[in-house]
């Protein structure tokens, strides 16, 4: 139980609570977002949280969180690290492509029928 306290903790402190992590979210506009985040009591209620944003935020912290992982990694091999305005370019664009790419809604023409088990149709 302790072990896995102490991981919450560190991947809460990678993604939330360092100092370059901080910016990013602030450069990002997400400030607010991240210290919601940061008051998750486990790794079930992050993401919880997470799911509940409007989609347009949910997109942008996603991708977020998918750079500063890979971030970080590249840093652990030895490469140099972006600055906070490069990776925050980065993710703003990516997710405002995902975003675009999503449908908005499923017009009355696209309704979803049930075939079998846990088969679903678009029609």
């Amino acid at each position: 139980m302790l072990l896995a306290v102490r991981m919450n903790l560190r991947r809460a402190h990678l993604f939330l609570k360092c100092k370059n992590a901080k910016k990013l979210w602030r450069e990002i506009g997400l400030e607010e977002i991240r210290e919601r985040l940061a008051q998750s009591l486990s790794a079930e209620d992050f993401i919880c949280k997470v799911l509940e944003l409007d989609k347009k935020y949910l997109l942008r912290v996603c991708v977020l969180l998918y750079f500063w992982w890979r971030e970080r990694n590249n840093v652990r091999e030895g490469e140099s690290m972006r600055n906070v305005t490069a990776l925050s370019l980065m993710i703003q664009s990516y997710s405002d492509e995902f975003l675009k790419e999503q449908p908005v809604h499923l017009g009355p023409s696209q309704r979803q029928e049930k075939h079998g088990n846990d088969h679903a149709r678009v029609t």
